[in-house]
This record gives C-alpha cells, sequence and structure tokens, in this order.
C-alpha cells in the first residue's frame, strides 16, 4: 500500500461522509422520533439500559439522544451514526488491505457509496454504531490469523462485542459469522481440536458479554402516555 492507495482511501471516506452529511438533513422519521420519546421518558442513562424492554431501543443510539436533549438539530441528533457510519469507511478498508491495494480501495468505495449503509450512517439509530464494532470486530480476528502464535486478542474482542450489542442486538448474528470463520480458518490450518479450542478462547470472553448484557438488558416499556402524540411533534415528515 503506497501513499497514492491511502489518499484513495481517505477520498473515499470525505465523499462517504459529505454524503451522510446530506442524507442526514431533514426531521426525524418515526423510528428515529420513537428513539427520542423514549430517552426523554426514562430520563437516566440508567434507565435507557435497563428501563426500556423495547426492540426499538438501540442503547447506545438512546443514550446519545438523551445526552444531546430533545431539541437539538436532526444533525446533531444523527450524529453518533454519521461518525460510526464514516470511521466504518477506512476500518474497512484496512481489512482489505492485507490482501493488496485493489481490495482495499474496492472496499473504501463500497463502504462508502452503498446505500444501505448510507441509510444506516444517515439516521438516528444504532445500526451504523453496530456495524462499526462489527467491523472492528473482524479487524482484531483477521489481524490474529495473520499471526495466530500471538497472543489472543480476546478483551479487544470482547470490548468490539460489547459495543456492537449495546447499539444493537443484531451485533449478535455478526459475531457468530465471525466465530464460524475463525474456526473455519483455524481447523483447516491446525487441525480440529487445536482449531476449535483456540476459537473458544478467542471468542468466550466476547460471548460471556454479550451474553450478560442480554440478561441485563430485560425490564418494563416505559408508559405509553403521550408517547404517540410526542412521535408525531418530532416528525415532519419522511426522512429526506
Amino acid at each position: 500500500m503506497t501513499r497514492g492507495h491511502w489518499g484513495w482511501i481517505a477520498s473515499m471516506t470525505l465523499v462517504g461522509l459529505l454524503l451522510r452529511c446530506l442524507a442526514a438533513r431533514g426531521g426525524l422519521w418515526l423510528d428515529e422520533a420513537w428513539s427520542a420519546v423514549f430517552a426523554q421518558e426514562v430520563a437516566t442513562p440508567a434507565g435507557v439500559l435497563f428501563a426500556i424492554n423495547h426492540d426499538n431501543n438501540h442503547h447506545l443510539n438512546t443514550l446519545w439522544l438523551q445526552l444531546v436533549g430533545p431539541d437539538a438539530p436532526p444533525m446533531i441528533q444523527r450524529a453518533l451514526s454519521i461518525v460510526s457510519g464514516t470511521a466504518t469507511i477506512p476500518f474497512a478498508a484496512s481489512i482489505a488491505a492485507r490482501r493488496g491495494p485493489a481490495p482495499a480501495i474496492l472496499a473504501a468505495i463500497a463502504f462508502s457509496l452503498a446505500p444501505f449503509l448510507l441509510t444506516y450512517g444517515a439516521e438516528a439509530r444504532g445500526y451504523a454504531p453496530m456495524l462499526f464494532a462489527l467491523v472492528c470486530a473482524i479487524a482484531i480476528a483477521d489481524r490474529w490469523l495473520g499471526d495466530p502464535a500471538t497472543r489472543k486478542p480476546a478483551t479487544a474482542l470482547a470490548i468490539a462485542a460489547l459495543v456492537g450489542c449495546l447499539a444493537q442486538a443484531t451485533m449478535l448474528f455478526g459475531l457468530s459469522i465471525l466465530a464460524l470463520w475463525v474456526a473455519v480458518k483455524r481447523v483447516r490450518r491446525s487441525g480440529w481440536r487445536r482449531g476449535l479450542t483456540d476459537t473458544v478462547a478467542l471468542f468466550a470472553p466476547a460471548a460471556m458479554a454479550a451474553v450478560l448484557l442480554v440478561a441485563l438488558g430485560g425490564g418494563q416499556r416505559p408508559p405509553a402516555g403521550d408517547s404517540i402524540s410526542a412521535i408525531g411533534s418530532r416528525t415532519t415528515g419522511p426522512n429526506g
């Protein structure tokens, strides 16, 4: 990888940031506004983590909405997704760079311009931070697979898993596929016993962190009260 190759990746990162900012204009749409109402109703970070038993509560995003407040401009309310969605571009490229310059540049283009990734990176939801955490987990595992004689990065992987699950619970599916990929790679190189032992040792802390988070995340959905009217007051039409 030369400086010119990284220049292309930096350029696509800036393009991705610009596109996400343009897409993030306009009022909150239904699920975004619903999350903002949840953040206001429970009032505290503990309430976000433990008192909302609802699939619309993407914890990191709801915490962000609570931090910036209900009167923040929509662009600020979506800033967590804009930043994490943009940061995913160079991280994905760095993984592909292990395979050569062309895969790295193609990865940067794909993560910068893919329509569904643009959508995730421009809405106040938890999908963009979750994907960022998943890409970080892939980078951690991929780097270790390049030199499995080094110490297993189980702690770093557990942190990525915890952040990803806090962002959106579907991180669990990504972690499962990642663990399967690592197991296949290690079994092919070192045989069944060593391959499976290494995979379990690498992913056990991440699995425990994810299970603990799910166990602690149950709670009661906040009273509906005036939620419907509150959601309506926060939406100004479709997300433009």
